[in-house]
């Protein structure tokens, strides 16, 4: 073969082939069909836990209010210390208590009695009101806190 036919096969053959790159087809139907997926089998999100955990502030049976602390809900055990960020007691510190709610669920609560002391004075055998003021609709057993927020 020539030096002539040679060139001229390589021209035809990159002629051809850059014709054959161009052609493009999207007409092409799908070979399978979508299956919707249940998403309740799919990993919940992961949200970022709070940094400061909210809790009742619970005194001799009065939910005196929520009440911001300076640990997270996952660190907190019975006895502990942990300072105010929130309330009227906001910069001060209180104990973690571990109390019961209403349906026998135990919650976290504060208190600014120290739990391990032998004596706490919340009133006398004839009321129960007797050196704490509480509202009526806050008496009763422990409640959790939904918020912080205002």
């Amino acid at each position: 073969m020539s030096f002539r036919a040679s060139v001229l096969v390589v021209v035809t053959l990159a002629a051809c082939s850059a014709d054959r790159a161009k052609t493009v087809s999207l007409s092409a139907p799908a070979t399978h069909a979508v299956e919707p997926v249940d998403a309740s089998l799919l990993p919940a999100p992961t949200a970022r836990a709070p940094e400061h955990a909210c809790l009742m502030l619970y005194e001799c049976g009065c939910n005196a209010g929520c009440t911001e602390v300076d640990r997270p809900l996952a660190s907190l055990r019975a006895g502990m210390q942990v300072g105010v960020l929130s309330g009227p007691l906001k910069g001060t510190t209180v104990f973690v208590v571990k109390s019961r709610a209403d349906d026998g669920e135990a919650v976290f609560t504060v208190q600014r009695n120290d739990p391990s002391a032998p004596i706490v004075v919340c009133g006398s055998p004839s009321s129960p009101l007797v050196g704490y003021l509480c509202a009526t609709d806050k008496l009763g057993a422990a409640r959790a806190c939904a918020s912080c927020n205002p």
